[in-house]
């Protein structure tokens, strides 16, 4: 029994020692940064829809649905530009697609107005409008039509 004892004081000891081995400590820094560039981000867009217009309506007036665009961009970008593609497009004209054929529509947007902040981002607000022109005797027949439109923000 003694010896068991003895080895356990042993043991003791030993592990007091190696705490008192480890008992240093040592400091370092670690740098930690970040590089912000500047850019640009469309923040809204509208869905122009022109709802449910008659046939009579397109062949003799046509059709316009106007809707907003906001972009935002580091104050110190100065010039940025927007550009629309559709996925429908021929040439340069855009057209809504359906199962009945599609139907030409012409798209433009407003120059922007500028809102400006000390602490913030630059806002750009643009309003798009999309126009059917009167169709005449190509009036396309019922049924629904569409179109996708890319806008790229190019800064």
């Amino acid at each position: 029994m003694r010896h068991l004892s003895l080895g356990l004081v042993a043991a003791g000891m030993l592990l007091a020692g190696a705490d008192a081995a480890n008992a240093g400590s040592s400091t370092g820094t670690m740098g930690v940064s970040i590089t912000v560039t500047a850019s640009c981000l469309i923040s809204t867009t509208p869905t122009l829809s022109f709802g449910n217009v008659s046939n009579a309506t397109l062949a003799q007036s046509g059709a316009t649905v106007s809707g907003t665009l906001s972009y935002e961009c580091d104050p110190t970008i100065t010039s940025a530009a927007l550009a629309a593609t559709g996925a429908n497009t021929v040439g340069s004209q855009f057209h809504m697609k359906g199962v009945n054929g599609s139907i030409p529509y012409a798209l433009s947007n407003t120059a922007p107005s500028v809102t400006t902040s000390a602490t913030g981002p630059t806002v750009y607000t643009t309003t798009y409008t999309a126009k059917i022109a009167g169709l005449g005797a190509s009036t396309p027949i019922a049924g629904s039509y569409s179109d996708t439109v890319t806008v790229t923000l190019s800064f």
